[in-house]
């Protein structure tokens, strides 16, 4: 086991990286100051990064100090966070992925389908808990009626007019048997409704989740 008792905020808020520098060796070194210097990972090698992703001992404790006093350069002190409810409307799925671990069969005898009044329901609750955003979720049924995901969002916006709902994940309409027209239809209400986050996995994390590759959709797919 590594050392690492060093990882503690009160060690961590006394140390600065000019204070650690001299404990790292130059190969690490060199790369933390490379992305204190531009404020950007991104100029790092790749042989860089996995020597970053590596070390161990004080080379380890100089990326954590860096890390700290980048990320309070980039983005302060401050910590916020949202209270959020996930809305699963429906376990019934398909696609057999491993993005999730209850979906289920329609035939299933746990195999739930909330109703749009369902849906409301939740959101009214959401809101007397002080929530500021809903995230919409569920599985990838068969068959469903052309314009169901419009539906659930205007049955949120018309709760909740001031808030956020949150991922909208393009697969359900791409694998749902939804025609482009009223696929084109929802899309345009979810720019008029101001939908907060669009859930669109980068390309190989896709392929990891999804079985089928008729799941998954591209982000210039829905775009």
């Amino acid at each position: 086991m590594y050392d690492i008792s060093w990882a503690n905020q009160p060690t961590l808020q006394s140390v600065t990286w000019d204070g650690a520098r001299q404990r790292v060796s130059s190969p690490v070194r060199t790369a933390l100051e490379k992305v204190l210097s531009a404020l950007d990972g991104s100029v790092l090698t790749r042989e860089e990064c996995l020597a970053l992703a590596s070390c161990s001992g004080d080379d380890l404790f100089g990326l954590v100090v860096a890390a700290n006093q980048l990320r309070r350069q980039l983005v302060g002190d401050v910590v916020s966070y949202v209270v959020t409810r996930n809305i699963n409307f429906t376990n019934v799925c398909f696609v057999g992925c491993k993005f999730c671990a209850f979906s289920v069969g329609p035939r299933d005898e746990t195999a739930y389908f909330l109703s749009l009044d369902e849906v409301a329901q939740k959101c009214r609750e959401a809101e007397q808990w002080g929530a500021t955003e809903v995230c919409i979720q569920g599985g990838l049924p068969r068959n469903l009626p052309p314009f169901y995901y419009r539906d659930i969002l205007r049955a949120v916006k018309s709760l909740m007019p001031a808030e956020n709902t949150g991922s909208i994940i393009p697969n359900p309409v791409s694998t749902s048997g939804i025609s482009s027209k009223p696929a084109s239809k929802l899309r345009r209400t979810v720019a008029t409704i101001r939908v907060m986050k669009m859930k669109i996995s980068h390309p190989r994390i896709q392929k990891k989740l999804h079985t089928s590759t008729s799941a998954s959709t591209t982000p210039m797919a829905w775009l």
